[in-house]
């Protein structure tokens, strides 16, 4: 959806990709949440109806990830190859874990992700390891400050500081409506 709106709206805005680390482990996900890997995978199956996307939620009940912090990490490592390559490689972690129900938190499988979507998979691996965990929190402190807590949360800023924050999955004229509003 980010996408149509960059190629449709791009000369008035800028995609700037955070991460927020919502599944650090099952246990602390259970305790905060209530959810289980089954949960998730309901949650899924109704968020793909909402949002009109195909999602399989299935890798929740087959080889649920252990939790969203090595993907993340990972996207942060993208990042510092550069804005498309970024792009593209979570474009392809999204396909991984969603059509593919493979499991994105297993590091063979981000390296594969990584090559396939064109990184220097050896400079990835070296930033998954270093500068990426420290952007990754620097990504956790920003979501804490923002009180953020449901993700996908977009802000959409404008030169005069005006905000709109929007919480959730939406059909695409929501964001549209979001970007024209503070043209």
């Amino acid at each position: 959806m980010l996408e149509k709106l960059k190629r449709e709206y791009g000369q008035y805005f800028e995609i700037e990709y955070k991460t927020g680390g919502m599944l650090p482990n099952w246990d602390v996900f259970f305790k905060e949440n209530g959810a289980t890997p089954a949960k998730v995978a309901q949650h899924w199956a109704s968020a793909s109806k909402d949002i009109g996307i195909e999602i399989d939620g299935n890798v929740w009940l087959e080889d649920p990830p252990a939790s969203s912090y090595p993907p993340s990490i990972a996207l942060k490592a993208a990042q510092l190859q550069g804005f498309q390559k970024s792009v593209d490689f979570y474009r392809r972690e999204r396909q991984m874990l969603f059509h593919e129900k493979i499991n994105i938190a297993e590091k063979a499988n981000l390296l594969k992700a990584a090559l396939e979507s064109g990184l220097d998979v050896k400079k990835f691996e070296e930033d998954f390891e270093g500068e990426a965990k420290i952007l990754f929190e620097e990504d956790l402190e920003l979501a804490r400050k923002l009180h953020v807590d449901l993700f996908p949360t977009l802000f959409f800023n404008n030169l005069k500081g005006e905000t709109i924050r929007i919480e959730g999955y939406y059909n695409y004229q929501k964001y549209v409506d979001a970007l024209l509003k503070l043209l």
